[in-house]
């Protein structure tokens, strides 16, 4: 389990704060067997000006084999979440990656 964070101050002209956003993610990691690393994590980005909301919300989770030395297999999947006109969160976009890194030895 690891977590990291920011946080981002807006200042008007006057420099009055305006806006706070604060990201935090936290991620789960666990390694089952030798060479297979599974981990997930979801990150909300939180807005406060006046009261706190969900602005936006990100997620995924990967895979990662090492099938052979030096050579990996990943799987990594992806959505996005953000709030919209109506004021409700609605997916963005949503992804799944692969990709196979082989070593050659000559």
């Amino acid at each position: 389990m690891s977590a990291s964070g920011q946080a981002w101050f807006e200042l008007r002209p006057d420099n009055s704060l305006e806006e706070i956003t604060l990201s935090v993610r936290p991620k789960l990691s666990w390694l089952p067997v030798g060479g297979l690393n599974l981990s997930a994590y979801v990150e909300p980005a939180l807005v406060s000006s006046g009261q706190t909301r969900v602005e936006q919300l990100v997620g995924g989770a990967l895979m990662a084999w090492e099938f052979a030395p030096k050579s990996w297999f990943y799987l990594v999947y992806n959505h996005g979440m953000e709030r919209g006109a109506s004021g409700a969160l609605a997916t963005t976009g949503s992804e799944l990656q692969a990709k196979v890194k082989y070593l050659f030895l000559m």
